[in-house]
């Protein structure tokens, strides 16, 4: 193997492991994201059968992922995070039924 097909091969392993993990990252983020959706939504609201169930696999999902199966991991951090994610979701204008009004 040459030196240049050496550099190439190097560098398309490391693009690779950078892909996978920009992916991974994004994946995670998405999952927390989803998480916080639903935290928000079950303090305002009932959620139907199907919103449900989907929030207890991104639930289960994000334990998993995010912290290998420990509940208390992540209770401790929904606890730490939970004022400022359920504040950036009231910020936000709810697309179905218009802006927030004061």
């Amino acid at each position: 193997m040459s030196l240049h097909t050496l550099i190439v091969f190097t560098a398309a392993i490391v693009a690779c492991s950078q892909a996978k993990a920009a992916s991974s990252h994004s994946h995670l983020e998405a999952l927390q994201d989803q998480f916080w959706t639903c935290d928000h939504m079950a303090t305002r609201s009932l959620a139907d059968s199907s919103e449900a169930a989907d929030c207890s696999q991104t639930f289960e999902e994000l334990k998993a992922e995010m912290f290998k199966g420990d509940f208390r991991k992540l209770l401790a951090w929904w606890l730490a995070n939970k004022k400022s994610e359920h504040k950036k979701r009231d910020e936000k204008p709810n697309l179905e039924s218009g802006p927030k009004l004061p």
